[in-house]
């Protein structure tokens, strides 16, 4: 199932600066740089790597879906330049 691309601006919403001191409050180890609004590096992996961060849903690491037939059988949602017969840029394009 795809989702309306207008959803992503309210499920993700654009960082600004009172997001970005959140997160600099809740993972930046250094007070002075806190008090200054910087983020250092050791504060910046600490972010990427907390659960806030994660690639997936966390809520959703348990859904289960039985997919015990060929791949064939499947529907497969592709996307970027599939529909090119040819060359990256430049090539024809095709419905199929």
């Amino acid at each position: 199932h795809q989702r309306d691309p207008r959803l992503n601006e309210i499920l993700f919403p654009f960082y600004d600066a009172k997001r970005a001191m959140r997160i600099i409050e809740m993972y930046e180890p250094d007070e002075d740089l806190k008090k200054k609004g910087l983020i250092s590096s050791d504060g910046f992996c600490r972010y990427l790597m907390s659960d806030e961060n994660a690639p997936v849903f966390l809520d959703r690491l348990e859904l289960y879906q039985e997919m015990d037939h060929p791949l064939a059988h499947y529907f497969i949602s592709s996307s970027h330049n599939t529909y090119l017969t040819g060359r990256q840029f430049g090539g024809k394009s095709s419905v199929e």
